[in-house]
């Protein structure tokens, strides 16, 4: 039975606009010597150093940099990647269009379809487990290859395919090793597939109440559900036995994007990555959504996650660069986040609402939100006084937002429209 897991505050509250007091960084070309704003791949290793790729064209090379923090230099040996993982083995694994590299960090070795039992160089997806036994999700380049799931043991590579096994088709885009030992494989349009030793076990939309065929990202907390992004735009869980829906025709609320990633923080949140509609996370009750109207997130175009060894999460964009938000920390700025220095009135409001705020220096920019999360009003506030029209507003409840003058920090307060 397929069952629909909305909790009712979350529903109610937790799925509009909320506001963290957590602090923003961002890596951009005009603030940093990072060299692009277009990023379209993100890593980070066991050691922090931190990888990203930049998009290529007609006439110019898509390329790849280390950060250490500091600089930003090019890693001139490989032109993009796909993913990445740190390896107990002491290597890092990277998932390319030309093979499956290891690099120390002084050398590197290239696996793929012309040395080893890979049967396809296009690797598109990888996970690494905890004994450094690496998986590669690898798919078809034209008529000369053929996907499969890799595994490579610290000898050599095995290959899973069609030809080969119950894998339903070639193609694997997604990949994930389970706390519980299961190894689960995203196929492209063949479902998800679930390897428990020689076991093999396949979940697609005719023998189950799974969403979607083709499972584009995975991510699993200890003790918890297998989380699942789908390429038709749906997301569930699945705890072996029960198919939760989390976004679908019901849930409206949720922005109307793609995820392009997801991961897990180490308080078991759930973080994921929308095509041009920001972040969310859901701490298990509620869900908050970060946008660049309300947060110090600068694009909302995101093209990865991680997630550093402080718990700070990293986001890359397709034109905002990188961003770093660290959600335990609060800002120095803390005059500008307390909602109790917001005086409005009257409240509930027929037409003007006054807004009194004594803290503004320079130029704040107002929002009004209603309870779906959809932008109402935007407007500036130069001044402790603010008259705001409400009188075109529908009847309900609604969220004042004020973000400072950088965008770095919002107080918010709801208000009633009689």
């Amino acid at each position: 039975m397929r069952n629909l897991l909305f909790v009712l505050v979350a529903m109610l509250f937790g799925t509009g606009i909320v506001f963290s007091q957590g602090t923003w960084t961002t890596l951009n070309t005009s603030n940093s010597n990072i060299p692009s704003d277009n990023i379209v791949s993100l890593g980070i290793t066991d050691e922090d150093i931190v990888y990203i790729g930049t998009p290529g064209g007609l006439v110019s090379p898509s390329h790849v940099y280390e950060y250490d923090g500091v600089d930003w230099t090019e890693i001139d040996w490989i032109d993009s990647f796909n993913d990445m993982k740190s390896s107990s083995a002491g290597h890092l694994v990277i998932a390319t269009w030309l093979g499956v590299y290891h690099y120390d960090g002084v050398n590197y070795t290239v696996f793929n379809k012309d040395n080893s039992n890979l049967t396809s160089s296009n690797a598109s997806c990888m996970d690494v487990a905890p004994d450094g036994t690496e998986y590669a999700g690898m798919t078809a380049a034209g008529l000369v290859a053929d996907g499969c799931i890799g595994i490579y043991d610290g000898t050599g590579w095995l290959a899973y395919n069609a030809d080969n096994s119950p894998m339903p088709v070639d193609n694997v885009v997604s990949v994930l090793k389970s706390y519980t030992g299961a190894l689960w494989i995203g196929t492209q349009l063949g479902g998800l597939v679930k390897k428990v030793g020689d076991d093999w076990e396949i979940f697609n939309m005719d023998n189950s109440d799974i969403p979607g065929n083709t499972p584009t990202h995975m991510a699993e907390a200890a003790d918890g559900p297998l989380w699942i992004a789908f390429a038709n735009g749906s997301i569930a869980t699945f705890d072996g036995t029960v198919w939760d829906i989390i976004r679908g025709s019901i849930a409206k609320d949720f922005p109307d994007a793609i995820v392009i990633d997801m991961l897990f923080d180490a308080d078991k949140n759930i973080w994921l990555g929308f095509e041009n509609a920001g972040i969310g996370n859901f701490d298990g009750i509620e869900w908050v959504f970060y946008t660049s109207l309300t947060s110090g997130l600068p694009n909302d175009n995101v093209t990865g996650l991680e997630i550093d060894s402080q718990g700070n999460i990293w986001i890359s964009m397709y034109g905002g660069g990188v961003a770093i938000y660290d959600p335990e920390s609060s800002s120095t700025d803390e005059y500008f986040l307390s909602d109790e220095k917001i005086i409005m009135y009257p409240n509930p409001v027929n037409s003007i609402l006054n807004i009194k705020y004594k803290e503004i220096r320079g130029t704040a920019n107002l929002y009004v939100y209603d309870l779906m999360g959809q932008l109402v009003i935007s407007q500036e506030m130069n001044e402790s006084y603010h008259d705001l029209d409400c009188s075109k507003l529908n009847p309900g409840r609604y969220t004042l937002s004020l973000k400072n003058q950088e965008g770095t920090l919002s107080v918010a307060k709801s208000f009633i429209k009689k």
